[in-house]
């Protein structure tokens, strides 16, 4: 399965389109178009980047590592399917930690991330003691949301599990859709993780 986006920089903000917005626009890796679009009335810069099976996006990998504990498991010694999810949302937030967004300042700004959507594949149960590493990219990036590709593997590199995390900026009092602060946005966009 192959996905496509294309990266659009402009001078004001960062915005996505899925593919196919510019149906001229090849699916290569990292490629660089300049056009003129009629309704912009300018020129942008495309990048298409491919998230497939190797969960290749906007990011370079993030990669945390997971070691699987007894209360992890389950009656017969494997990781209960609920604590995937743990590990996924552990990752993310450890992401954002390395890039300086701290989840303490975003409380205190009353800005919170919650999972929109999620779309999961169990692929083969990982055992106690097993020693695993979480890969997570950015996919996505919009102003209120991020689609996160995550995927944990064993020390072989074997997939055990991949999601697709749709996970949205809210203001934390109100409950309502927010967009993400600039500094998140830039930190995003310019971070090497």
């Amino acid at each position: 399965m192959n996905l496509y986006t294309c990266w659009v920089f402009s001078q004001k903000e960062v915005v996505l389109y899925r593919w196919p917005f510019f149906s001229s626009v090849k699916s290569k890796n990292s490629q660089r178009y300049t056009i003129n679009d009629k309704e912009l009335g300018y020129s942008e810069i495309f990048i298409v980047l491919d998230c497939g099976i190797k969960l290749q996006g906007l990011s370079k990998p993030f990669t945390w590592p997971v070691t699987v504990y007894y209360e992890d498991t389950d009656a017969g010694g494997v990781v209960y399917h609920s604590n995937y999810l743990k590990f996924f949302e552990r990752a993310r937030t450890e992401m954002l930690r390395s890039i300086g967004v701290s989840q303490q300042v975003l409380l205190e700004q009353n800005i919170g991330f919650v999972v929109r959507h999620m779309d999961i594949d169990f692929i083969q149960g990982a055992r106690l003691d097993d020693s695993l590493q979480v890969i997570t990219n950015i996919y996505e990036l919009k102003r209120a949301t991020l689609v996160f590709c995550q995927e944990i593997v064993n020390p072989d590199g074997k997939a055990l599990c991949k999601a697709m995390v749709k996970v949205a900026c809210i203001d934390n009092q109100k409950m309502k859709p927010k967009a993400m602060p600039t500094f998140i946005l830039t930190e995003l966009t310019n971070s090497d993780c």
